[in-house]
């Protein structure tokens, strides 16, 4: 497929070409030029809160040697994104098609270094920006994270609007999705008629001459729950109480959509019945029995100690979750025996009236006074989906 891209200057020209200070287009022997610049990509710096599916990570050097997925579209209304790179490499600029894989999925990128650039899994195969008459060729950039969730290659849907996986979550996987967009930081270090040029030919050769990279900033597409257990008042009677697990139920079959013509498509959908999902160990292990315990209080007066149970679970956005726990309650007031031990009845959790909310992270507090004495309490919490990103265009690394 062959761009106008004649019919884009011109349409450039007349939007931008009311005063002498305003953008006329690009000249010739740029839009012309044919050297082979590889495409690179890059993901933003977060000030905290991105997460991977064996559990909570501070910023995006955690993700490092992770896989993150990338598709690359050409913008004109006319691409189909059912077509693969191997068939056109104008209208699919990047997917898994043509490397070893042969993959219908994006292609797989790492974070191999303590900066913000990715290296593409398939290093032996290079992806070189359209050049020549395609120069301003403009493309649309996709990333999505599976935090480790085991996708196989039917569950993939090349539609003509979008990609969609069909997907079944555990609790433990993050999912994230991202479309690039030029950052603040990016504008900021092009000329006046440059930043007009980069709202128009982002992301294209022309703009990778200009060291203008897509770079992904992520936003969280599950809800997250972290658990936290406050020790309650059993009045002049000390008591150990060990919780042996905790469970959700969350729908967990859905379609997470990946890359979508229209943005608000991209994200995850569920239906179907609820399953239990079990909260992980910090190490994405099954909780061990008798790890985590608290001692109740013998009346109100005692300092509350707060313990944080396991890792967290990633579940489906709802109205409200049943709750579950099992807790072994022992008498340490005189021969130290077990009490009980048994899963408490299940308990309803909401968040207020808009429900639990994808992309946002709550804290769930249980109060334990012993298994048939628990209540539980659910606040918002903070969850960030990335932070500002600064990439130095005197910095960026050779392909």
């Amino acid at each position: 497929m062959k761009c106008g891209w004649r019919k884009y200057l011109m349409a450039a020209m007349l939007l931008y070409g009311c005063s002498d200070d305003s953008y006329k287009g690009v000249q010739d022997e740029l839009i012309s030029s044919d050297e082979q610049v590889p495409v690179m990509i890059a993901i933003g710096d977060p000030s905290g809160g991105v997460v991977k599916g064996d559990g909570p990570v501070d910023n995006v050097k955690d993700l490092m040697e992770d896989d993150i997925y990338v598709y690359a579209f050409n913008r004109s209304a006319s691409t189909s994104f059912s077509t693969l790179r191997s068939q056109s490499s104008l209208d699919c600029l990047v997917d898994a098609s043509t490397d070893a894989s042969r993959s219908v999925s994006g292609r797989r990128a790492k974070l191999k270094t303590s900066d913000v650039y990715m290296t593409w899994v398939d290093e032996s195969r290079t992806i070189y920006w359209p050049a020549g008459q395609e120069t301003i060729t403009a493309f649309d950039f996709y990333a999505y994270y599976l935090g480790g969730l085991q996708v196989p290659e039917s569950a993939y849907s090349r539609q003509d609007d979008k990609v969609a996986i069909d997907i079944t979550i555990d609790g433990s996987a993050d999912l994230m999705t991202s479309r690039a967009r030029p950052t603040e930081s990016q504008m900021a270090s092009l000329s006046k008629k440059d930043q007009l040029a980069a709202q128009v030919y982002s992301y294209s050769h022309y703009m990778a001459l200009r060291n203008i990279v897509p770079t992904f900033m992520f936003s969280h597409n599950l809800v997250r729950l972290d658990f936290e257990i406050v020790p309650g008042v059993t009045h002049g009677i000390r008591k150990r109480v060990y919780i042996q697990d905790i469970s959700i139920e969350s729908q967990t079959r859905g379609t997470f959509v990946v890359a979508a013509k229209d943005e608000s498509e991209i994200g995850a959908t569920f239906s179907g019945d609820a399953k239990k999902l079990y909260l992980p160990d910090k190490d994405g292990t099954t909780i061990p029995k008798d790890k985590y315990s608290i001692d109740t209080r013998y009346d109100a007066s005692e300092t509350i100690v707060p313990l944080s149970v396991g890792s967290c679970l990633f579940v489906a956005p709802s109205s409200s979750y049943l709750f579950r726990t099992t807790l072994k309650e022992m008498d340490q007031s005189s021969t130290d025996s077990v009490l009980n031990e048994q899963e408490c009845d299940p308990i309803e959790i909401s968040a207020g009236e808009e429900g639990f909310l994808p992309g946002n992270s709550y804290k769930v507090k249980i109060t334990v006074s012993g298994w048939m004495n628990v209540s539980v309490v659910v606040s918002l919490d903070r969850w960030e989906s990335g932070g500002s990103t600064t990439i130095d265009r005197e910095e960026v690394p050779e392909g």
